[in-house]
């Protein structure tokens, strides 16, 4: 209690200081004080020898310059000195600011053992792990932890602006609803564990064919949606998926035991047509997933919007 007594006590003179010393800048307020206190001992010997001493005129002068010019080296050489020795506090404050408005790291020095050394390695490693909590977080919120792709609610996010971009420049995309048609099958066969690794093995593949091209998310237990930009090349997305059917075909899932499971996976291909919302695109993708699957056929299959100059997929 005694020492947040005394801190206490502490902030409320630092508060009431910081309103009389006028400049706005921390560090002037200290060089502001720094050359007033400096100048306290000439200020009593001008009065000492001007009405005390009794001195000469000569001998006062003299004492005075000598005193004066003493006066100003000492300020001067303890402002210059307390300039340097407040670089932690001012290096501490900028980087803080500096990370609060821009979310930028700036790096600190942390070798130097004082107090003020103290204080940049306490910011420096307090804005570190920040930065990896954030990251972390950030993780956590947009991606799918067992698959490592985009969550729903990211995925929703992305694709809403998608289209809202295609509205204003005239763009298009291409959604792949993709399903795993075996995952249940898989699950009761050999286990959740095996089917989980199912999933981690779809999400690679189909990572793996859309590339930086495009983006993809578990949308749910064993559902995907990949999106990728159009650029005028026909029949592009299904030939994304034929890749990803004969990518699971060459390389099954194995486990232990040497045990090969094929997976399978059905697709359904909706392009974006002027005006279109997400649900719009949805529900034509899902419909042409649900007619792939009524097919029972391992390809792909698509319905277009209305307008739309895209011609029905050549690989249903």
């Amino acid at each position: 209690m005694a020492i947040i007594a005394g801190r206490f006590t502490r902030y409320s003179a630092y508060r009431r200081l910081s309103r009389v010393l006028r400049p706005e800048r921390y560090i002037g307020k200290i060089l502001l004080l720094t050359f007033v206190a400096a100048h306290v001992p000439l200020l009593a010997i001008i009065v000492y020898t001007v009405f005390v001493s009794g001195l000469d005129a000569t001998t006062t002068i003299t004492l005075l310059v000598v005193g004066l010019i003493a006066t100003l080296v000492g300020a001067g050489i303890a402002m210059i000195g307390l300039w340097v020795l407040l670089t932690p506090v001012v290096s501490a404050s900028e980087a803080l600011e500096r990370y609060r408005t821009t979310g930028v790291r700036v790096t600190l020095p942390i070798d130097v053992p004082d107090e003020g050394g103290r204080l940049l390695a306490s910011v420096h490693g307090t804005l570190e792990g920040l930065d990896s909590t954030i990251a972390k977080l950030q993780v956590l919120a947009t991606r799918d932890e067992l698959t490592g792709v985009y969550n729903r609610r990211e995925g929703t996010r992305r694709l809403l602006e998608q289209l809202e971009a295609n509205r204003h420049d005239g763009g298009a995309v291409t959604m792949m609803l993709i399903d795993a048609d075996n995952l249940k099958s898989i699950n009761d066969q050999w286990g959740h564990s095996v089917g989980d690794c199912a999933l981690q093995r779809l999400s690679d593949v189909i990572v793996n064919r859309v590339g930086s091209q495009g983006w993809v998310s578990r949308w749910g237990g064993d559902e995907f949606v990949a999106v990728v930009p159009e650029r005028g090349q026909a029949f592009r997305a299904e030939r994304l998926v034929e890749g990803m059917l004969a990518d699971l075909e060459r390389d099954p899932l194995r486990i232990a035991g040497g045990d090969e499971i094929r997976l399978r996976l059905s697709a359904g291909i909706a392009r974006n047509g002027p005006g279109d919302d997400m649900e719009n695109l949805f529900n034509r993708a899902d419909l042409a997933l649900y007619r792939t699957k009524g097919m029972q056929k391992h390809g792909t299959d698509h319905l277009v919007s209305p307008g739309s100059s895209a011609q029905e997929s050549p690989f249903s």
